[in-house]
């Protein structure tokens, strides 16, 4: 996964790049823009490669929450990788313990990647003071076709408070995935039992560190 892939909209000021894009603007609209299309540039050659190296490999990229944030502040235009299709998902780090912010990081993430790649959104349980709190936020995920699950940050979090790590599997039992007509054939159908199986591999895993810490 690529993380911190992005850059503060700060360094489209910096000689360098403002010289850079004088030179060579590449299409670029301004030196924000043009610091922009280097970060994705770069995002373009590290799926070229993974590809290349291990095709059956899948890339993906922590991304800010919202698009536009990401994009005007942080010169993270994720949107226009996937639409390039080259990343194979994302995965908003949408930590909040605002239900509705939430649900509008929800919202943007799935127009902005329009369907053309799944989408797993990062729920911050080191934020969460209870399980309601990001159990719910499990069951709002669920609702969207395009969120193919969902990761929650962080381990050591989930490892110091038993009630966190235990309480996910109550939470994607009680999750119900929506009705839909089928996908077409050339897009991969969300795996409908992603929930359990990720829950049952988070629990196993954050058990052996927990006793492993306790050793």
């Amino acid at each position: 996964q690529l993380d911190r892939i992005r850059i503060p909209s700060s360094a489209a000021r910096l000689p360098v790049t403002e010289k850079k894009y004088a030179e060579k603007p590449s299409g670029a609209k301004s030196a924000l823009d043009y610091a922009s299309k280097q970060i994705t540039s770069l995002v373009k050659e590290a799926y070229a490669l993974v590809k290349r190296i291990k095709p059956a490999a899948r890339l993906s990229a922590a991304v800010i929450a919202n698009p536009q944030t990401a994009r005007e502040q942080l010169c993270q235009d994720w949107p226009t990788w996937v639409k390039e299709q080259q990343i194979d998902f994302v995965a908003p780090m949408s930590y909040t313990t605002d239900q509705q912010k939430f649900q509008g990081y929800l919202e943007s993430a799935v127009q902005a990647t329009g369907g053309i790649r799944p989408i797993y959104m990062g729920i911050g349980a080191y934020k969460a003071p209870d399980p309601q709190t990001f159990g719910q936020q499990i069951i709002l995920a669920k609702q969207y076709d395009d969120i193919y699950g969902a990761g929650l940050f962080n381990v050591d979090t989930l490892i110091k408070n038993k009630k966190l790590w235990s309480s996910p599997k109550t939470y994607i039992t009680q999750a119900k995935h929506p009705q839909h007509e089928a996908k077409p054939a050339e897009r991969e159908a969300p795996p409908t039992i992603l929930y359990a199986l990720a829950a049952a591999l988070i629990i196993t895993a954050l058990a052996i560190a927990y006793k492993l810490l306790k050793a």
